[in-house]
């Protein structure tokens, strides 16, 4: 079982009930709601608020005052050392599966709040296994409506991340280039409906958007091998149906692949 912060016997803490272990992909922590700075008290106040809001006015001004805590302020980040047990739990079990349904195309500020949220979610313990397994779990939904659903998340993810947060993380460019390969390859999804989603999703994405998403297929391509046929076959699907944008090429993998195979036999 995997504990919160180590205390000294000098430290007298209140007694905790059994039931204040919480579950997490890493095992168990314990913590007390209750004794939890009271700023990490209010981002799962609001997180709880979320989930019943019905007004996409009171999803903004819950968005825009989770964007004060934990952007500005710091909350999570303050979290890492002494609250990691809430931190972990939190992301996995109501921020990030919250957030990634807050990707609204209908209303793109929300839909913007929860994509700047959910980059900073994902530079988190956990953070990026939560973030995968929700994009995962939804992209293979035995539902066609979930894919339909999970293909207009997606665009607008791609559609209002920016580069500069993306080109100096490489857990974000991985978590980024797994959300994006479900997306592309989503134009061959069996149900028609998803598949022409998916067409016209990326093709009304703009050049940058495409480019930022190239950065991330080339940057997992360097760092997985396992990973190298998958996107190949990713980059092809786009390049057939998006064939006028010229930045979409196989440059950077036959530039990487020569290299590989001059280093293999000695002429690198």
């Amino acid at each position: 079982l995997l504990q919160g912060p180590a205390t000294t016997p000098s430290q007298q803490q209140p007694k905790l009930p059994a039931d204040d272990f919480y579950q997490t992909s890493v095992g168990k922590f314990r913590f007390s709601l209750e004794q939890l700075p009271p700023q990490l008290k209010m981002i799962h106040a609001l997180l709880k608020n979320l989930e019943i809001a019905e007004d996409p006015d009171v999803e903004n001004f819950i968005m825009h005052t989770l964007k004060l805590l934990c952007l500005h302020c710091g909350s999570l980040s303050n979290a890492r050392r002494e609250h990691r047990g809430f931190l972990i739990w939190i992301q996995e079990t109501m921020m990030v599966p919250r957030l990634w349904a807050r990707l609204r195309p209908d209303f793109v500020q929300v839909g913007e709040l929860a994509s700047l949220l959910l980059l900073h979610c994902i530079s988190f313990p956990s953070g990026e296994e939560a973030f995968w397994r929700v994009v995962h779990k939804d992209f293979s939904c035995a539902d066609w409506k979930t894919r339909f659903d999970s293909v207009g998340k997606a665009y607008v993810m791609a559609h209002v991340t920016k580069m500069a947060p993306v080109r100096g993380n490489k857990v974000v460019q991985t978590a980024l280039s797994s959300l994006f390969y479900h997306f592309v390859i989503s134009l061959h999804d069996p149900n028609p409906t998803v598949a022409q989603r998916a067409i016209i999703a990326l093709k009304a994405l703009p050049t940058q958007t495409l480019k930022m998403m190239c950065f991330c297929f080339e940057s997992q391509f360097d760092s997985c091998i396992m990973d190298r046929p998958i996107i190949i076959n990713a980059i092809r699907m786009l390049t057939t149906q998006i064939p006028d944008e010229t930045m979409l090429t196989f440059d950077f993998f036959i530039q990487v692949l020569t290299l590989h195979c001059r280093k293999k036999t000695g002429y690198g």
